[in-house]
């Protein structure tokens, strides 16, 4: 049985956290007498979303009693990386933490609990997990603020198959596939060189350490391409080459990648047989429904569609 205290501590958890998750302002006299009965003697300095989801491809239906199952398999793993913290499952698919102000969530302890959760799972599920980190730089008033970009990243990461992000290294003017790109004509099927922007103007000088990105994206449009990746093989921080990316090519990583990506497969759908999975593949974008989606936005038209009609002019 719980002491008094023990669920007066329960409450204050819970009374603090929906106040932050629905950005709601507490009186500085009320926000310090919460933490320190809660034994804190600063506010939390980063906040971590967690979000989990079953392969697409799975075709798995899960019951209330499953997800409540992985939920708590989730938090009690994170107990041994992330000992101290405020959290809270806001959905049965979204647990959000706000580590002790001691704690440094670094990559590595990040990726070792997920590898630790993934590994120890109760039932065998294909679960991918992805997590979204952010700082509270100041003041405690940022933490609703900071919450949200967390919540951002996380949805972020999970869309790109990032396992962590943070918000700092967020492409955040990713300019999704939902729209269509009015260039598409003018960017036709040939590759972005290294020395362009993306409407075609010329950089007169560019930075040798994104011409090193450039020429490493363009030699590796198979692989997975991860922001982190990109920026440990041309030694820069990841928030380094997001910067020099915007700068010179006014773009982001993540934007440069997927449009180098749809430049190739354009360039092998009207010079080879492929099909469209083995040009999806061979360019780094195997769920051929989302190279579909991303190709009809970039090019209006769909792969199929592109080869035709490429065909159809050859012919001509």
């Amino acid at each position: 049985m719980k002491k008094p205290y023990d669920w007066q501590r329960v409450q204050s958890e819970e009374y603090l956290l929906r106040h932050w998750i629905l950005g709601q302002p507490l009186s500085a006299k009320m926000l310090w007498n919460i933490l320190s009965d809660l034994d804190w003697q600063q506010a939390p300095h980063q906040v971590m979303v967690l979000r989990w989801q079953l392969d697409k491809e799975a075709q798995i239906f899960l019951g209330d009693t499953q997800k409540f199952t992985i939920r708590q398999h989730i938090t009690e793993i994170s107990r041994d990386y992330i000992p101290q913290c405020l959290q809270i499952w806001q959905e049965e698919d979204e647990w959000i933490s706000f580590p002790h102000y001691h704690s440094v969530l670094n990559e590595e302890n990040l990726s070792n609990m997920l590898q630790a959760i993934l590994a120890s799972l109760p039932i065998p599920l294909p679960v991918r997990l992805f997590i979204g980190v952010e700082k509270v730089v100041d003041t405690v008033v940022q933490i609703p603020q900071a919450l949200r970009l967390a919540r951002r990243a996380a949805l972020q990461a999970m869309e790109h198959q990032i396992q962590i992000l943070s918000v700092e290294e967020m492409e955040l003017d990713l300019d999704h596939c939902d729209a269509p790109n009015h260039h598409a004509e003018k960017n036709d099927d040939q590759p972005i060189p290294a020395w362009q922007t993306h409407d075609g103007r010329e950089t007169p000088a560019i930075s040798p350490i994104v011409e090193q990105a450039v020429a490493y994206i363009h030699s590796h449009l198979q692989s997975a391409l991860t922001l982190p990746e990109i920026a440990v093989q041309v030694a820069v921080s990841r928030f380094h080459l997001s910067h020099l990316f915007r700068q010179h090519l006014q773009t982001t990583v993540t934007s440069y990648v997927r449009s180098a990506r749809l430049a190739k497969a354009a360039e092998l759908l009207a010079n080879s047989d492929k099909s469209i999975n083995e040009v999806a593949d061979a360019v780094g974008m195997a769920d051929a429904n989302y190279f579909s989606k991303c190709f009809r936005a970039t090019y209006a038209l769909s792969p199929s569609e592109f080869r035709r009609h490429k065909k159809a002019s050859i012919q001509e």
